[in-house]
């Protein structure tokens, strides 16, 4: 027993595992960035970013790709609440029509990418309004129309399985603040996770012009309605939160794959033994929490639990990514 143990453990001690799932995540969202995969979300990116991205860390990769999904609504059923802020809108009669129309692309799971703003089309554009709140805009008129498109605006945001048409404002709204004052006041649960604990309410607000400079130097700020105060940094599509993230998911990644190479001799026990070194390669998809691992040597796949590590699959699903 104890020669077949020896023997054994030099045998097992003679097998090579590779395996670098960082360098797989990169592949993986290069090709999320190549002109055909962009082009069906509807994205029709300038060359240059799409040269200049395919030289970008992974890291980098992981907030671009998350922030631009963030901003394009990708479709799927949903329900539509229309708050008390729009239909008392001085322009609401005016395009409700339109209104409708874009209900029913939300309830419908149709792609809401038309009325979107044609800046989506840019890798390296930062939508500072979803960034900040997760505050959404829609043009009345569709991208693809011969009509020129107005000032006006449909302001929208998201709860969950929900989209909330808030009201009819300007491309000069941006840093209103009133759009979070209609979110508190018709459905405040969506700024629960904003909020701030054990900090004392300002006793104004800032003006639209102070929040843009603040925004474009990227200098935190707060906001308070009643006794509560709320910080935008606390939204998990800030940017701060994603460069948290990118980073914690590298980290993550290194520690599913000391945990894949301890367990050495469960892989090589599920993948067929027709050699002494796999090189493992990470398949990427949404909803696999197992992690696949395929090697194409032998063209054998392992599922792997990450039962003592984070799941890196969850986390880019958090992250918009999947």
């Amino acid at each position: 027993m104890c020669l077949n143990s020896t023997w054994y453990n030099k045998y097992m001690e003679n097998l090579t595992l590779l395996i670098d799932l960082k360098k797989d995540l990169e592949l993986f969202l290069k090709n999320k960035f190549s002109e055909s995969n962009l082009n069906k979300l509807g994205v029709n990116a300038p060359k240059d970013e799409l040269n200049r991205v395919q030289f970008e860390s992974v890291e980098n990769l992981v907030e671009l790709y998350s922030k631009l999904r963030n901003r394009l609504l990708i479709g799927h059923k949903r329900k539509v609440v229309v708050h008390n802020s729009l239909l008392k809108n001085a322009k609401y009669q005016q395009y409700k029509n339109s209104i409708i129309k874009l209900k029913n692309i939300f309830e419908n799971g149709s792609s809401i990418r038309p009325y979107l703003s044609n800046k989506v089309n840019k890798i390296y554009f930062d939508d500072r309004l979803v960034l900040d709140w997760n505050i959404h805009h829609l043009h009345f008129i569709p991208n693809n129309s011969k009509q020129q498109r107005t000032n006006d605006l449909l302001f929208i945001t998201e709860s969950e399985n929900a989209v909330h048409f808030l009201a009819i404002m300007s491309h000069e709204d941006f840093y209103n603040i009133d759009l979070l004052k209609y979110i508190y006041e018709n459905a405040p649960s969506i700024l629960e996770h904003y909020k701030l604990t054990g900090i004392q309410p300002l006793l104004q607000n800032y003006s639209s012009e102070t929040i843009r400079n603040l925004r474009s130097n990227n200098v935190g700020y707060c906001v308070s309605f009643g006794k509560n105060v709320y910080a935008p940094s606390l939204n998990k599509r800030s940017i701060k939160y994603l460069r948290n993230a990118k980073f914690g998911l590298s980290v993550v990644l290194k520690e599913v794959e000391k945990s894949v190479i301890k367990q050495k001799e469960y892989i090589f026990s599920h993948i067929p033994q027709t050699t002494n070194a796999l090189n493992l390669e990470w398949i990427i998809e949404k909803g696999n929490y197992k992690l696949q691992l395929y090697d194409r040597t032998t063209k054998g796949m392992c599922l792997f639990d990450c039962l003592n590590v984070p799941n890196p699959i969850k986390i880019l699903e958090e992250l918009n990514i999947l």
